[in-house]
């Protein structure tokens, strides 16, 4: 009897040690550490090398992208500038009877080419030289394979001052070639007019592009590109009309020239066929 009464005793105590140890409160987050190791001076510089390659990656990127458009464009230039200069020479060689002034205007726009080839000749070796090793010059695939790239050629004029000069020359050499054949216009033509007009066009891209320039020269590329538009919408029309104009002007007389030699070549048949018909 005394032990069966115990019984209930024991499952009661049970029951009380399952009940605390249900109701026993979740431990406590432990307090940190009040003395924190500092990290090695090895995994400091290994991090600082990772954050350093991983800022160089974009830029080795947009360097390799800006000497790819670069070397393509430089090497088309120096082909047109080799084309121009046996121009040159046959014009000097050829047209004699032409007055100083006119050869002289010409030397000048061989010098005004010759300057622009040559100050995209700089950039590039500058370009060379500062931002990429020598070892990656000559990956001319790795250049080409990204030329694409618009935002790193956006990013070009920020660099040097070489690469936003090179405009003042382009806008130059343009204004002077249009305003060379906006004379040949007048002479074929004798239309003022016409001339006016082109002149007019072109004096508004020269504007336009100048404004253009000191806004690159003054690093707001924003507000330079609203002058990028007009400028090229003024060079356009203004070379459209010009050159469409010289192509009238040139054909008119040769048609005008062929109408007689129609007529003189359509006689013999009028003859042959009234023979037949007589006979």
């Amino acid at each position: 009897m005394p032990s069966a009464a115990a019984k209930p005793t024991s499952k009661s105590s049970k029951s009380k040690s399952s009940s605390t140890r249900a109701a026993k409160p979740a431990p406590v987050a432990s307090k940190p550490p009040t003395h924190i190791q500092k990290p090695s001076r090895k995994a400091k510089d290994t991090k600082e090398s990772d954050d350093s390659s991983d800022d160089s990656e974009p830029e080795t990127v947009m360097q390799t992208c800006i000497l790819g458009a670069w070397d393509l464009s430089v090497c088309s230039c120096l082909f047109l500038q080799g084309v121009l200069c046996a121009q040159f020479t046959n014009y000097m060689t050829l047209n004699k009877r032409n007055s100083a002034l006119m050869k002289l205007f010409v030397a000048g726009l061989a010098l005004l080419t010759a300057l622009k080839n040559l100050q995209s000749l700089v950039g590039v070796f500058y370009g060379l030289k500062t931002y990429v090793d020598l070892h990656r010059t000559i990956m001319s695939i790795q250049n080409v394979s990204t030329f694409g790239y618009l935002e790193a050629g956006s990013n070009l004029w920020r660099k040097h001052w070489v690469w936003k000069t090179i405009q003042i020359l382009e806008t130059a050499t343009a204004f002077y070639v249009q305003m060379f054949f906006g004379r040949r216009l007048w002479a074929i033509s004798r239309n003022a007019y016409l001339v006016i007009i082109c002149v007019a066009l072109f004096l508004c891209g020269l504007v336009s592009g100048i404004v253009g320039i000191v806004e690159v020269l003054r690093n707001t590329l924003e507000s330079s590109t609203r002058w990028v538009g007009p400028h090229l919408a003024f060079v356009l029309c203004g070379d459209l009309l010009l050159t469409g104009s010289i192509i009238f002007c040139l054909l008119v007389p040769t048609l005008t020239s062929m109408r007689p030699t129609r007529s003189n070549c359509n006689h013999p048949q009028l003859l042959t066929s009234g023979d037949t018909a007589g006979e």
